[in-house]
């Protein structure tokens, strides 16, 4: 692994020039004596790394295989011999609105979609348990007698028993059973994704190429239509922080965007890299007269790094004063 170092068999650690120039610059940039001590940069790095591994072990499985041809036939011939299982689990959507829409409803919500997969996963699993212990304890276990001989079906004989898997092939009893374990793996595949949409929307993950496709993603992969911001905070800002906010504007807003509607990531990384670049060459002259600009771009991406100046953050406009650099560096 190349954050390894070119070892991969040892334990992921930084350099030691790389890590003195890290504790340099964060020494440099604030003041310990009202700042949190310095992290241990060695810990962080192998948390990151493990993390990293880690994003690459949550893959979802292949969708399971449909019925076979003959036997989907003999389905569709009577549908209503074959009625389907009642799980429990639904797709899980997009798992938000849109960007500027209304929030989830609480059965469309995270939380939910979680609690509703975990239990039908546990349930599945208990459930393809007992049917596996009753196929190789020959019904055993599930209170079955053996049963008696039907004079009609011989006990098979050495090479017949093609014979006979061939004539159940044929009857309504075998499409029955190889559709409700086709459902039963779309169910649990349903399930594993509903957990992976969970996953990716907190951030644990990353999401893959068809849950970029879903509303909740969408609005981190292109610029979302021209409004005004930024929105006051909402009352409960951990629920529903996913979508975007729907409470009144706080003033003084920003002003217009930088980036036109539907601009991707690959333009804000362009110019993110032309402007670290003439930072750079400043800080290697020693200049410092360039404005002091918020890094969070709460109000547009030009916008001037600032504090309260009197009153409160609640007060409408928010009083606002700009910070130089000198000012922001404790």
């Amino acid at each position: 692994m190349g954050g390894r170092w070119g070892a991969p068999a040892l334990p992921p650690q930084l350099p030691a020039a790389i890590a003195q120039l890290l504790n340099d610059s964060l020494t440099a940039t604030y003041d310990l004596r009202v700042t949190a001590p310095l992290p241990d940069l060695q810990t962080g790095y192998a948390r990151l790394l493990r993390h990293l591994e880690l994003l690459a072990a949550f893959t979802m499985p292949p969708l399971p295989a449909p019925l076979a041809l003959t036997l989907a036939a003999r389905k569709a011939a009577n549908p209503a011999a074959y009625p389907p299982l009642d799980s429990g689990v639904k797709p899980a959507g997009s798992g938000a609105a849109p960007p500027g829409g209304a929030p989830s409803k609480a059965a469309d919500s995270e939380e939910t979609k979680s609690k509703t997969c975990w239990t039908f996963c546990v349930m599945a699993l208990v459930f393809v348990l007992v049917v596996l212990a009753c196929i190789f304890s020959f019904g055993a276990m599930c209170g079955a007698d053996k049963p008696k001989k039907d004079p009609s079906f011989p006990d098979p004989q050495p090479g017949t028993n093609g014979q006979a898997l061939a004539a159940f092939a044929a009857t309504g009893d075998a499409v029955r059973i190889c559709d409700a374990l086709e459902q039963l793996q779309l169910c649990l595949w349903q399930g594993f994704s509903n957990a992976a949409d969970y996953l990716a929307v907190f951030g644990i993950i990353y999401p893959n190429a068809l849950q970029l496709l879903q509303p909740v993603h969408a609005q981190f992969t292109s610029a979302p239509p021209l409004s005004a911001f930024p929105h006051r905070a909402a009352a409960q800002p951990n629920a529903g922080y996913e979508t975007a906010p729907a409470t009144a504007i706080e003033h003084k807003a920003g002003g217009p965007p930088p980036y036109a509607a539907l601009t991707t990531p690959a333009d804000y990384v362009a110019r993110a890299a032309r402007r670290a670049l003439g930072l750079w060459e400043q800080i290697a002259r020693g200049e410092t007269d360039s404005a002091n600009l918020d890094m969070d771009a709460d109000r547009d991406a030009g916008h001037h790094c600032w504090d309260i100046a009197a009153g409160s953050i609640d007060d409408d406009p928010v009083p606002e004063v700009a910070l130089a650099y000198p000012q922001t560096a404790l």
